[in-house]
C-alpha cells in the first residue's frame, strides 16, 4: 500500500473513531470540518445531513445514531473491509 492510501485509511479510521466516542457531540464537529472543505459545494445536501444529525424529531435521526453502534458490534475483519 503506498503512503497516500495509507494516510486516507488512518484518517477515515481516526475519523470513525472520533464519531464512535460520542456521536451526539462529533458528528455535528464532523460536519462543520466538512463545511469548511466543501468550499461551497452540495449546500442542500450538507443543509440536510445536518438536519439529519441535530434534530431529534428527523426520521432518520435514530437510525445515524445508532450507525456506529452497529459497526462496533461487527467483528474486527468486517470492519476492515470496509475501510480496505
Amino acid at each position: 500500500m503506498n503512503a497516500t492510501n495509507t494516510l486516507k485509511k488512518l484518517g477515515i479510521e481516526k475519523t470513525f473513531e472520533y464519531i464512535y466516542k460520542d456521536p451526539d457531540k462529533n458528528m455535528p464537529k464532523i460536519m462543520d470540518w466538512a463545511d469548511k472543505f466543501a468550499d461551497g459545494e452540495f449546500p442542500t445536501q450538507r443543509e440536510m445531513i445536518r438536519e439529519a444529525i441535530t434534530n431529534p424529531e428527523h426520521p432518520y435521526y435514530n437510525f445515524i445514531l445508532h450507525l456506529p453502534a452497529t459497526f462496533t458490534a461487527q467483528d474486527a475483519g468486517q470492519q476492515n473491509m470496509v475501510t480496505n
